[in-house]
């Protein structure tokens, strides 16, 4: 018996400027900044700059809102649904 826990990953073209809210996100997701730089909020209003080569993990729960600069930023995500898939 054979158990896969269902994963995701992307490495992304450079993602342009804007802003996407998390609300009690559903999974835990990990990502490593490649080239640019991001901002993450979390609903207390502290913030935190993610430069190149630097990583940070949203587990699951957590609310708040990623602000990604005007010059863009490329990143690696990786995301962890839990639960089971497949046999």
């Amino acid at each position: 018996l054979s158990i896969r826990r269902q994963r995701q990953m992307c490495i992304r073209d450079r993602s342009k400027p804007g802003q996407m809210s998390y609300d009690d996100l559903e999974y835990d997701e990990l990502m490593l900044v490649l080239e640019g730089s991001l901002i993450m909020t979390n609903n207390y209003g502290e913030k935190e700059v993610y430069k190149a080569g630097e990583g940070l993990v949203l587990p699951q729960g957590w609310s708040g809102t990623l602000t990604v600069a005007e010059s863009g930023v490329r990143k690696i995500w990786v995301s962890y649904m839990g639960g089971i898939k497949g046999k």
